[in-house]
């Protein structure tokens, strides 16, 4: 089978099963790897026959947690019944497994990443691992915490863990040629990581630069850059990425655009399998503008509405005005907001930016307010908001998303 094709079992899609890695040194002799992706219904890490199978979750197994091979061909298969041949869901099966030490790792948007080593000492291996959800999805609010402000942005992070279902850290950066500056510790990232996923927050780390002219334009580039981020992602358990490019110039529309596209999609010819078919979340954050034209601004290298067709998130970092509350250049909130939903792009895609940066923000109205939520009364709205500015300290920009958010 075909990377991008579901496996459909009586009009239902499976899980879809890719491996990734290559063989040991010494090797045993292949091996069969099956089990169920389910909804841990009792809370004891056991499948029991009355609990909830997964469909359409993607389980991937990676040699030695450091490499992925390209393209590994057809040494997946799902069946999708059980041993007595009997359908059932979140059923996954590996078969002829290249002898090595493998780590398993299972996802699924609106669930959180899990990643664990496999343990295989025999011929036929059976492994059952239990998904656990993302806290409310029927709206996003999500932190940035930037690298130099490190520590001020996690104690922020820890404190308002309640309000949050996905947090994003500057642990990246592109070079020209398309390699990656980690600009973290791997201790840290992945304590980071574990403690996110305890309280059911998802993790798009950040991977941005400004200057990204350069590399959006290399074909070369941009295929080596997308296969180190489909790497990392998959190898370090992230639940997708934040792709913060930013340009100097203004006339990368399209190539940023086909970025996202290959990114996202993937291309088996490139040996990129592509985001959605990995289940990883992508997030694309952009700068503001409300117009076709160029308008002397960063935004004049979006193009608002082919992007938002290759991500799940189009963040629009409104707080890159010069005044975040009042019109500036032309720009407002309301006007960059309505422009990206008159090109196209859905509502439910659309994340709108605000800069808190260690602001306090008190309702100036009470029109907004909704006594039945405590935090879907949060709108961008100018009129409803007044902010002090105590402090330029612990700095975090939330993000805010849903059915309110305009």
């Amino acid at each position: 089978p075909q990377v991008n094709d579901p496996y459909v079992v009586n009009d239902k899609q499976h899980a879809k099963v890719y491996i990734i890695g290559g063989c040991g040194e010494e090797p045993k002799g292949p091996f069969t790897l099956s089990g169920y992706i389910f909804k841990d219904e009792d809370g004891d890490k056991n499948y029991d026959s009355d609990e909830e199978g997964i469909n359409g979750a993607t389980v991937v197994l990676i040699e030695d947690g450091t490499r992925i091979l390209r393209n590994p061909g057809p040494v997946h298969t799902s069946t999708g019944a059980d041993e007595g041949g009997t359908p059932r869901d979140g059923y996954f099966l590996f078969q002829d497994v290249p002898p090595g030490d493998y780590e398993i790792t299972v996802s699924k948007k609106g669930y959180l990443t899990r990643k664990e080593p496999l343990a295989h000492s025999s011929n036929d291996v059976s492994k059952d691992i239990d998904l656990i959800p993302v806290k409310r999805q029927d709206r996003i609010i999500t932190g940035w915490i930037w690298n130099p402000k490190y520590q001020d942005g996690k104690n922020q992070f820890s404190a308002h863990k309640q309000l949050i279902n996905e947090i994003s850290i500057d642990w990246y950066e592109p070079n020209t040629d398309g390699s990656i500056l980690t600009k973290s510790s791997e201790n840290d990232r992945e304590k980071f990581l574990r403690e996110s996923h305890e309280d059911s927050i998802l993790v798009l780390p950040t991977i941005g630069i400004i200057g990204a002219d350069e590399l959006v334009k290399n074909p070369t580039a941009v295929k080596t850059n997308v296969q180190l981020l489909e790497s990392l992602i998959v190898v370090n358990g992230y639940d997708g990425i934040d792709i913060d490019y930013e340009f100097n110039q203004g006339n990368n529309k399209k190539d940023f655009a086909d970025f996202c596209r290959l990114l996202y999609n993937g291309d088996l010819t490139k040996n990129i399998f592509g985001l959605r078919h990995l289940n990883k979340k992508l997030s694309v954050t952009v700068c503001p503008t409300y117009a076709d034209k160029p308008i002397g601004y960063p935004g004049d290298n979006y193009d608002y509405y082919k992007i938002s067709q290759s991500c799940d998130e189009l963040r629009i970092m409104l707080y890159s005005q010069p005044l975040l509350w009042v019109d500036c250049h032309g720009f407002s909130i309301d006007r960059v907001l309505n422009f990206a939903v008159e090109k196209g792009v859905s509502r439910d895609k659309l994340v709108p930016a605000i800069c808190t940066y260690g602001r306090i923000f008190q309702r100036a109205s009470d029109e907004c307010a909704d006594p039945k939520n405590d935090i879907d009364n949060i709108k961008v709205k100018t009129s409803y908001w007044e902010s002090q500015f105590p402090s330029y300290q612990n700095e975090i920009p939330w993000f805010v998303s849903g059915e309110d958010s305009i």
